[in-house]
């Protein structure tokens, strides 16, 4: 069982670990560390949490990436973070690349889309445009027979 308390909490908040955690701000979820050794550790007192606006640990995250060609004839980057937690970095780079992915299916369907769109148009006005030529045609024949007639009656 956690417990967490502070001057910003109304109440103390409770939650177990692996389990979403809904504070006033946000929501967490707190995982054990698999590699934590309690002996090592000793008692650990209080803990504290602090929390930073998305654009700050976006900004941060940016200057810890790098990005670069692996090789100069490809079109394959590689993606490269200096953090000092590995597994943490893997998730982040992990998440920046679904998240490349699914903004680049979005684009191609948006893009379908108008093409689609522009597609259906032309084929409606071409449609159009043929009846307009059939109607045309359709009169013409009707008035031939009596044109023809009128001539020959004429001479």
């Amino acid at each position: 069982m956690i417990t967490l308390s502070s001057s910003e909490l109304d109440n103390e908040v409770t939650g177990g670990f692996n389990k979403l955690i809904s504070l006033l701000y946000a929501n967490i979820i707190i995982t054990k560390n698999k590699d934590f050794d309690p002996i090592k550790a000793g008692a650990l007192g209080e803990l504290s949490l602090s929390s930073c606006q998305k654009k700050l640990v976006s900004f941060s995250c940016r200057k810890m990436l790098s990005v670069g060609l692996l090789n100069k004839d490809a079109t394959i980057v590689g993606l490269f973070m200096n953090y000092p937690n590995v597994d943490k970095a893997k998730d982040i780079i992990n998440n920046l690349v679904v998240a490349y992915n699914q903004d680049a299916i979005s684009d191609k369907n948006s893009q379908s889309k108008e093409t689609m769109k522009f597609i259906e148009g032309r084929i409606e006005v071409i449609s159009s445009e043929l009846q307009s030529v059939e109607n045309e045609k359709e009169r013409f024949k009707e008035k031939e027979p009596a044109d023809r007639h009128r001539r020959r009656s004429q001479t």
